[in-house]
């Protein structure tokens, strides 16, 4: 066994030997030689910027840009949004005193309608009745010819602030109206309402 392994061996070299020089005289390139390998230039370093920490300054820089624009943000406001509470309060109590006073003016000077002033003061009645409103007596009514004037004393302040919505929608027909509590006994609820919508007092407040 030995002998044949030696036997097969020289037949494969020689069978070598002889690929070659076959090639050799063919003039074919032998095995392809790899090229040689180049070493490879180490990579570009990257071009490095310095940063200069400007944190501190950024910071300061957005919180004067935010401080701009709150106040442009105010100045946009209307004057209504600008005033305080007390002197929203104020200043609607003036126009409330003025609006009364006009329609007080134009009431006293509204002389009555036989064929409608009746009726109506009767329709007053019948819906204040109806109302049941806790606490509230019926006090004065009168109607002229186009505004109705009535008013409606409670027990307390707190039945007063209750109530108000029940007998400010006494009228039952197409109309408009405007009252509050008596300035000079609060618990007094005065209201006025027209005969429609076109004849109720335009009054020009600030």
């Amino acid at each position: 066994m030995k002998a044949r392994t030696i036997w097969i061996a020289a037949i494969a070299a020689s069978s070598l030997l002889l690929a070659t020089l076959r090639g050799m005289a063919r003039d074919e390139p032998g095995p392809a030689t790899p090229p040689p390998r180049v070493a490879a230039s180490p990579p570009a370093a990257r071009f490095a910027v310095p940063i200069r920490d400007g944190t501190t300054d950024d910071v300061r820089t957005e919180l004067a840009a935010l401080r701009a624009e709150i106040v442009q943000l105010h100045a946009r406001k209307s004057p209504r949004e600008q005033r305080t509470l007390e002197e929203q309060l104020a200043l609607d109590r003036r126009r409330a005193a003025i609006r009364t006073a006009a329609l007080e003016k134009a009431f006293v000077s509204d002389r009555r309608d036989p064929s409608w002033s009746p009726q109506a003061e009767s329709k007053l009645r019948t819906a204040f009745a109806a109302a049941e409103v806790t606490g509230g007596r019926l006090e004065e009514l009168g109607c002229g010819a186009t505004l109705c004037r009535y008013s409606v004393r409670f027990d307390s302040v707190a039945q007063r602030e209750d109530g108000s919505g029940a007998i400010t929608d006494l009228a039952r027909w197409g109309s408009h109206g405007f009252g509050g509590p008596d300035p000079a006994d609060p618990l007094r609820f005065v209201f006025y309402v027209s005969r429609d919508r076109e004849s109720f007092p335009i009054v020009a407040v600030e």
